[in-house]
């Protein structure tokens, strides 16, 4: 059985080449640093626990998967 508490809040997202591409996480201000990516479909291991600013409405993936609320690299 899978423990959602390890996955992103929308784990169904596939973390393909394509949706990788439109990720912007990486040049998020509130990004952990962790070389992790597409964190609304992953979740995080590491939170940085600073939140600076989010881009997560701004991203292609938030927009095509109708996402809703923000701050995914900060939630676990």
């Amino acid at each position: 059985m899978v423990n959602s508490n390890n996955h992103g809040r929308y784990f169904g997202i596939c973390p393909s080449y394509h949706h990788a591409k439109a990720c912007k996480c990486t040049v998020c201000p509130s990004y952990p640093q962790t070389g992790e990516m597409m964190f609304c479909a992953r979740g995080t291991n590491k939170p940085s626990g600073k939140e600076l600013g989010c881009l997560c409405s701004e991203c292609e993936l938030y927009k095509k998967f109708r996402l809703e609320g923000g701050y995914f690299c900060q939630n676990t």
